[in-house]
């Protein structure tokens, strides 16, 4: 076994956000949840508007337009299959956090 695949932890926002807002900052869990309710109505309704979403020492959350197309589906049928235009969210992570994933600095909270 060279090579093994690393497994992906996952973590939930919600959970970890209300946890250090109780355990940090002395929030209660009804109060924390709000905070997180509001959070995350802003962060949709900003791109829903069409804002981009800028979280320093995170990166940025901006949406993009795939462009129409008409692909070939030569592999099936060989029938023209039109595309249309997509909205697409994109995710651009900040020097700081691409530094921290490949252990150039630390900026992760104990």
């Amino acid at each position: 076994m060279a090579h093994e695949k690393k497994k992906n932890k996952k973590i939930s926002l919600q959970k970890a956000l209300i946890k250090v807002l109780m355990d940090d900052y002395g929030f209660r869990k009804g109060d924390a949840k709000v905070v997180y309710k509001g959070l995350i109505e802003t962060l949709v309704n900003a791109m829903l508007r069409g804002y981009d979403i800028e979280l320093r020492g995170f990166g940025k959350i901006y949406q993009t337009l795939r462009k129409p197309m008409i692909v070939n589906t030569y592999f099936t049928d060989g029938e023209d299959v039109f595309i249309p235009m997509k909205k697409l969210i994109r995710f651009r992570p900040s020097p700081a956090l691409k530094e921290a994933l490949n252990g150039e600095r630390d900026i992760v909270r104990k």
